[in-house]
């Protein structure tokens, strides 16, 4: 049986949206970024809520306002940062799916806490697979963020509430959002200082402007004359030191080798508490055991 296809629509604002997956996890020999979602937990809570497969493709939003338009009626649920989102007019609540009909407007008016939204419809986004992956990157697949008038696939879906799950949710993200960062020695550490060693085990961190699916800048150790390395493999979550003192730590979209001394390795968890911190937000740093 065929499946009828429809589209949403990008009507306005978009700059940081991107249809996001699991990425691509088999081809850093090539160069290619792993992608994907910045915070898995959100990506993979949308899928949970809407029954669909754990790879199902979302929408991720950035932290600004934004308004789509439905072509055709699906099941929708809205994860991630907190804000205030309209369909129609009427208030939508995160962690809830909502059925849209043909012509709903989906108004994200603000983003409030945190930084990534994540839209997921019924079966995913039908963006084209590239490498194994739906997710969009610069320099591997046609689109890499959203433009005005742009259209995304998916498959309508008619008054099929019952298609969701409605499980209670544990809450995310709090007003009083826990800033420590759990994270592991990385491949160079022992490069380090014994006083650096301590400071960054001690000392309480800012998070500088730049914030990207790159990388994230952490504000600041002394300046240091560590080595240059060769070219070294990093991974999204690893934490590089710069000559200046400023740590950067890894995104989703980030290169997948560096030269810079790799001196932490974040969990997943850490990963995706960490992108969805504002700047100038401060962090501690807990050292954990392989």
């Amino acid at each position: 049986m065929n499946k009828s296809v429809g589209f949403l629509e990008l009507i306005q604002g978009g700059l940081q949206c991107s249809i996001q997956d699991t990425g691509r996890t088999q081809h850093a020999h090539w160069g290619v970024p792993y992608a994907g979602a910045m915070d898995t937990f959100s990506f993979n809570l949308a899928n949970h809520l809407l029954i669909n497969p754990s790879h199902a493709a979302c929408l991720e939003i950035g932290p600004a306002a934004v308004v789509f338009q439905f072509h055709t009626p699906t099941i929708c649920v809205l994860t991630g940062a907190k804000g205030l989102f309209l369909v129609d007019g009427v208030e939508i609540q995160r962690n809830k799916p909502f059925q849209v009909e043909a012509g709903s407007l989906l108004r994200i008016v603000s983003i409030e806490q945190g930084n990534w939204l994540y839209l997921g419809v019924k079966e995913g986004f039908q963006s084209p697979v590239i490498l194994g992956s739906r997710s969009w990157s610069k320099g591997i697949t046609e689109a890499w963020i959203l433009k005005k008038g742009m259209k995304l696939p998916y498959f309508s879906q008619s008054h099929q509430a019952n298609q969701a799950t409605h499980s209670r949710i544990k809450e995310y993200l709090s007003e009083t959002a826990e800033s420590m960062i759990y994270a592991y020695k990385g491949s160079d550490w022992n490069l380090l200082s014994e006083i650096l060693k301590t400071t960054i085990q001690n000392q309480e961190f800012e998070l500088g402007l730049r914030q990207d699916r790159m990388g994230y800048e952490i504000l600041s150790l002394p300046s240091n004359s560590l080595p240059q390395l060769l070219t070294a493999p990093v991974f999204p979550g690893t934490v590089q030191l710069t000559p200046s003192g400023k740590m950067i730590a890894l995104m989703r979209e980030a290169q997948v080798t560096g030269g810079y001394p790799r001196i932490l390795q974040l969990n997943e968890q850490s990963i995706n508490q960490l992108s969805q911190l504002r700047a100038r937000t401060i962090i501690r740093f807990q050292l954990l055991d392989f």
